[in-house]
């Protein structure tokens, strides 16, 4: 099932109840949410740990013995890629002049977009033999989904893009998507305690 974009705005707190406010900041760095600041330098600081999860996860099948599938390989430098592109996007929109702000906004949108994409296909590359290691690499593959999905909440869907999948496949697994907004240090932190809690302290987020 997909959400539309109306539902998917709803669902993440701009909708009809949730209206948000962007304001253009002298940075315009800031997005006003029913008296919340989000900063969309958040999404920057977010970028280098969502990658590193996906990075782990590889590190994970391979330390496992599990023989990475060479589409799976490419799908994970894909993905990794692609979260890198939305740091550049954020980094450009924030050394702009106000005045290209709007299409660089958009540029973001587009990234955000691109990273969730590229993620779910290459969680649904996945075969995880072992219930331990999938229950893992399937927690860690929703918090970056939600992550990704919960900055597209707060910073708005593309007008080309009117529908958000709300389920992907991790492996054989279905994981729900749900739009959750999280710092750097909280994203972190759930990812590392997941990690220490499955027994790979090696793995662990710096």
């Amino acid at each position: 099932m997909n959400f539309s974009r109306r539902q998917f705005l709803e669902k993440s707190g701009q909708g009809a109840i949730g209206t948000a406010l962007t304001l253009a900041t002298a940075g315009g760095s800031m997005f006003v949410l029913e008296g919340c600041a989000f900063s969309i330098q958040s999404v920057l600081n977010w970028t280098k740990v969502g990658s590193g999860t996906i990075g782990s996860i590889v590190n994970l099948l391979v330390g496992a013995g599990i023989l990475v599938c060479a589409t799976c390989s490419v799908l994970a430098n894909v993905a990794m890629a692609s979260i890198t592109a939305i740091g550049t996007a954020v980094q450009n929109y924030l050394n702009a002049d106000p005045a290209g702000k709007t299409t660089l906004l958009g540029k973001i949108q587009t990234a955000l977009q691109a990273g969730l994409a590229a993620s779910t296909a290459f969680f649904e590359s996945l075969s995880i033999p072992g219930q331990s290691l999938a229950s893992l690499i399937v927690g860690l593959a929703g918090l970056v989904l939600n992550a990704i999905a919960g900055f597209i909440g707060q910073i708005g869907v593309p007008a080309a893009m009117s529908a958000i999948a709300r389920t992907a496949r991790v492996g054989a697994q279905s994981v729900n998507i749900v739009p959750t907004v999280m710092s750097e240090k909280q994203f972190r932190g759930a990812v590392n305690k997941m990690l220490l809690q499955f027994g790979h302290p090696e793995e662990v987020l710096h």
